[in-house]
């Protein structure tokens, strides 16, 4: 089917290309194109690819890792190692992602000051049988010790009690430390905060390490502001659909004390519709 050429379009085209290549584990892939005009003036669009070899996951190994099971580590990790049910394609995208995956372990069971090498081994072979490279991936880890929490303390706060406020942070003082739980009840506590429309309040939390007692604890000053209120609703982009038609659907009026979960909900309310290629 003939279409007119848009040269625009080609680099995103040759991108997509690369990409299903890399997908498949072909790291080496190479596109390019070349645009050929007729006589009859139509045109001839091909793409050149050199392909290269698939690079095969083999194994991935660890160094430094003694407190946690690096099974546990792999069945989280976005790249795998080729098995019976799974082809192993190596993919570059992945080993950042993997490196965090292995942080998020560590600083969820109270190893703060763990760290994750961002050089990661790559050892590969060439299996001439099989026509393809294969890779054994190596991550360097250095634990350190883990901590217990050791509480929180709150400063600047009227509008809702200290107690109200660390409620949010669903961790008891002695509990082994857990950041990513810490960091949920601190967002918690800001949105208690959101959602009856202080907006512009400043939040200043600082981390406390006590490397003696192993104990992480924090102080959160809080600058308190007015409420902030819906001075108006603007919509704009609509091409179709009547203004009405879209306010409706958001929970919310002008001189409406904010909400973020009202706003949420008619965010959802529009995307709900299917009128819109985007809401936001």
């Amino acid at each position: 089917e003939l279409d007119i050429l848009n040269e625009k379009r080609i680099p995103s085209d040759e991108r997509a290309i690369r990409n299903l290549y890399l997908d498949k584990g072909f790291t080496n892939v190479k596109v390019s194109s070349n645009i050929d005009i007729k006589p009859n003036g139509e045109v001839e669009l091909t793409f050149l690819i050199t392909e290269g070899m698939a690079t095969i996951v083999t194994e991935i190994k660890f160094e430094g890792v003694h407190v946690i099971d690096p099974k546990t580590l792999k069945s989280k990790f976005a790249q795998k190692e080729k098995s019976i049910f799974n082809k192993g394609y190596f993919q570059e995208s992945s080993i950042e992602q993997d490196r965090q995956v292995i942080l998020a372990f560590y600083h969820s069971r109270g190893y703060i000051d763990a760290v994750v090498s961002e050089t990661v081994n790559r050892e590969v072979t060439l299996n001439e049988e099989e026509g393809r490279e294969e890779v054994v991936l190596t991550y360097f880890v250095t634990e350190g010790e883990s901590y217990t929490y050791g509480g929180i303390q709150i400063s600047g706060n009227s509008i809702f009690t200290t107690k109200e406020l660390s409620d949010c942070i669903k961790l008891n003082v002695g509990d082994v430390f857990n950041e990513l739980k810490f960091q949920e009840g601190l967002g918690a506590l800001l949105d208690l905060y959101y959602e009856n429309g202080y907006t512009f309040n400043t939040f200043i939390p600082k981390m406390n390490a006590d490397p003696v007692k192993k104990e992480v604890s924090y102080t959160l000053q809080i600058i308190e502001k007015e409420r902030s209120h819906i001075e108006n609703i603007i919509v704009k982009g609509n091409e179709k659909t009547k203004d009405y038609v879209i306010i409706r659907e958001i929970p919310l009026e002008s001189g409406d004390i904010f909400s973020k979960s009202k706003l949420a909900s008619g965010l959802r309310n529009l995307n709900n519709l299917q009128y819109f290629s985007s809401v936001y």
